[in-house]
């Protein structure tokens, strides 16, 4: 069932066609396994987030710390509290080509890799729902697993392949949008979560994760 539903967003106000989900997301306890299977999943990396810890050392000694993080993640997630001192990201300017003067650099965000364990746990249990409740829409194509912009594509080739066939004039449209994730609505987003079913202390979780965020930038 879809529901119209007004957002006032910088002094406007947005009408919002949202598919409402009349089911509640659950949080199934995290365990032990669970964060085994998830570290070792880790590439592996030498790399280390604000804290100095790297993902290659915390993937060996994972059987060390499977009952202290799997205390931590299911307290987080009941409590829908994000720990703030995971919310700071280190930023490194990572060169690309031409002229090294020329500042042109790419900027690659390192989080710790507690959060980044936090972040796959959070992930696993939205798909499983979002999924079961058939929530997302069948023409998103990006972040979803066996899909690309490659099906998109298909797709998108397929219609105009159909509209020939009837003899239907075709005109697309292709909007390019810089930097939308600086420019998403933290409010409209918690909201948005809250019609498909994402509600109580989960959504708290996500309000304490979009909050507060920090940055700083490492350059060696």
């Amino acid at each position: 069932m879809e529901e119209l539903v007004k957002q006032k967003s910088n002094g406007r106000v947005y009408d919002l066609k949202i598919k409402q989900c009349p089911n509640s997301l659950f949080i199934y306890p995290v365990t032990e396994e669970e964060v085994i299977g998830l570290t070792k999943s880790l590439k592996g990396k030498p790399t280390a987030g604000d804290d100095d810890i790297p993902e290659n050392l915390v993937k060996q000694h994972v059987q060390l710390n499977k009952g202290p993080l799997t205390h931590i993640y299911n307290l987080s997630l009941n409590s829908g509290v994000f720990p703030d001192t995971w919310n700071t990201a280190k930023v490194k300017p990572l060169y690309k080509k031409g002229d090294k003067y020329d500042m042109n650099y790419r900027p690659i965000s390192i989080i710790p890799v507690f959060a980044k364990l936090l972040e796959r746990l959070m992930y696993n249990r939205i798909i499983s729902f979002l999924y079961k409740n058939k929530i997302l829409s069948e023409a998103q194509n990006g972040f979803r697993k066996g899909r690309s912009i490659d099906t998109a594509v298909q797709s998108f080739i397929g219609r105009i392949q159909k509209a020939l066939d009837k003899q239907v004039n075709t005109i697309g449209i292709f909007i390019d949008l810089t930097k939308a994730y600086n420019i998403l609505n933290h409010e409209l987003l918690l909201e948005k979560l809250f019609y498909y079913g994402i509600r109580g202390s989960t959504n708290l979780w996500f309000r304490s994760y979009l909050t507060h965020r920090k940055q700083f930038i490492e350059i060696c």
